[in-house]
């Protein structure tokens, strides 16, 4: 006798550029961009060097090239996308892990900083 069994739930989901994202994506590996961002700009004693999270973003904005840029910007969407419908305890330790000290106290704040790169 066969079971009626539902059909699994795949833990991948697909981008609209086809690319998958799975919560393993989450990574300094995965994201090497925006893992280097936060271990170099918002590193423990980021605020010696800038008073703010934004400080310490536009800095890297003014610092770096067109295509570092880009790659931030990249792997910030990765992470988003990633780490949607997460609930916030868990989208923040997975930030954390990925390097940096800086850690956010709400989602809004999150957003906030990385809006000048959307």
């Amino acid at each position: 006798m066969k079971r009626n069994r539902k059909p699994r739930r795949s833990l991948t989901r697909r981008s609209p550029s086809n690319a998958s994202v799975t919560a393993t994506a989450v990574t300094a590996s995965a994201l090497p961009h925006l893992s280097a961002f936060l271990s170099g700009y918002l590193h423990q004693d980021f605020f010696l060097d800038h008073p703010t999270p934004g400080a310490a973003l536009r800095a890297f904005l003014d610092e770096s090239s067109h295509a570092e840029r880009r790659a931030l910007q990249r792997d910030w969407s990765r992470f988003l996308e990633a780490t949607h419908g997460w609930a916030w305890r868990d989208v923040r330790r997975a930030f954390a892990d990925l390097g940096g000290a800086w850690l956010p106290a709400s989602r809004a704040a999150l957003a906030e900083l990385f809006s000048v790169i959307n």
